[in-house]
């Protein structure tokens, strides 16, 4: 068995990276909704996409 303060070292990391894992799922989810609100724009159609120029194009509008 662990001493008493080593198993508090152990259970304040243990502390830390659940509130990390916490964190990372809540702008994980976040992510998702941004996701799913983007293609339901473009799928209905209220946002529309820009057309692909051709590379020759592209090409000139950088220069």
């Amino acid at each position: 068995m662990p001493s008493l303060n080593e198993q508090e070292r152990i259970a304040v990391l243990l502390d830390s990276y659940e509130t990390r894992l916490k964190a990372e799922e809540a702008q994980l989810a976040k992510l998702h909704q941004l996701k799913r609100g983007l293609m339901e724009d473009l799928l209905t159609g209220r946002v529309r996409v820009p057309l692909a120029q051709p590379e020759a194009a592209q090409a000139e509008a950088v220069h």
